[in-house]
Formats: structure tokens, sequence, C-alpha cells
């Protein structure tokens, strides 16, 4: 049996069963047999998919958007587009994420008791840190939208810091910021390490 579909829903005609459902952005044309799983090959770069069901012989298709992977490419490829202080923005909020998370995770989950000694602390910053960037990966998406909101700001604000400290090139006022954050980070982390060793 074949049907056409346009845009994002359609209509088809089968005698029964079930068919998986797949065509291209615009219009275009795929088969399904009643029954049936697989979805049709697409042929070009976006592709919309999604299961149907009939019954009476009469149905709607109804399509779902494209999948996270792709959203997910979408939002990498518009924060380049922002260059040094697109990164700049997700730089920043992977600092406030890594800094905070660290913190909370080594005083409230783990709860590291005071003076267990340099070796101890070591092996526990280990153990925190690979908590922490565990839950990086789940939240990677959100800081990415995040940066997205913030870039048009942050490039303002590194404007002004490259006015007010008289830096020669953009590139240059990034790199004193991504020091600067490196820098807070490192000792916050490092504070609450020593203190507890």
């Amino acid at each position: 049996m074949k049907y056409q579909a346009i845009g994002h829903s359609g209509a088809a005609h089968f005698e029964r069963g079930v068919g998986n459902a797949s065509f291209q952005e615009g219009a275009a044309s795929s088969s399904a047999a009643p029954h049936s799983m697989p979805p049709q090959e697409a042929s070009s770069n976006t592709s919309r998919s999604g299961v149907i069901t009939f019954h009476n012989r009469t149905g709607t298709v109804a399509f779902a958007s494209a999948p996270g992977k792709a959203r997910s490419k979408d939002w990498k490829a518009r924060l380049r587009e922002y260059g040094l202080s697109g990164v700049l923005a997700y730089g920043m909020l992977n600092t406030i994420y890594y800094t905070a998370t660290f913190w909370y995770m080594w005083t409230h989950v783990y709860k590291v008791p005071k003076g267990i000694g340099l070796a101890a602390a070591s092996r526990k910053f280990v153990e925190v840190l690979g908590i922490t960037w565990a839950g990086s990966q789940l939240t990677k998406v959100a800081r990415g939208f995040g940066a997205l909101l913030l870039a048009p700001v942050v490039d303002k604000l590194l404007t002004s810091f490259q006015s007010i400290l008289r830096i020669r090139s953009k590139s240059r006022a990034f790199l004193a910021a991504v020091i600067i954050c490196l820098g807070l980070a490192g000792a916050v982390v490092g504070t609450t390490i020593l203190l507890h060793a």
C-alpha cells in the first residue's frame, strides 16, 4: 500500500494493520505494508517519522520532530556563530556548574570530614570530580541553550572588559576572561580540598 504525506501530517488509506511512516520535509511518498514496522529510507537531509495506526481503513498520520541529537547539533552550530563570545558564555556556565556542583557534592552529599589528610582528600577529589562530570553530561544541552541566551550579553561585557583594561584585541580579552574563570574555579575547589585535608 502506498500513501503520500505533505508537511507534518497527512492521511493514508489501508486495508488493516499498523505501519511505520517516514518522509522528507516538504512533500514525499512512502509505502508501508500491514503489520510492517521498518520505516522507508529517506533521501534528503531532514526527515520526519512516526508510528501510524488505522481503524475502519482510514487514519491520520502524525510525525515526530527531529531527534535530540539533531537539536544538540543545532545549538552548537548556533553558538559557534557568536564566535569567542559564544565560547566564553558556555565556558562561564561550565565554570559555575562545576564549581557549585563540586562544592555541593563535597560538603552535602559525600560530607567529607575535616582532617582526613592530603592523600585521602586527593582520592575524594577524584571521586567527587567524576560524579560532577557525569552530572554535567545530563545538563550539557541545557547549558548550551543557556549560553545561547547569554552570548549577546557576554559579547557586550567582553567588549567593555577589553576597553576598560585597554586590551588590544578581543582574542586577548577572551583569554584573560578564561584565565579568570579557571582561577576562580581552581581557588574554590583548592580551598575546599585544603580545608578538609
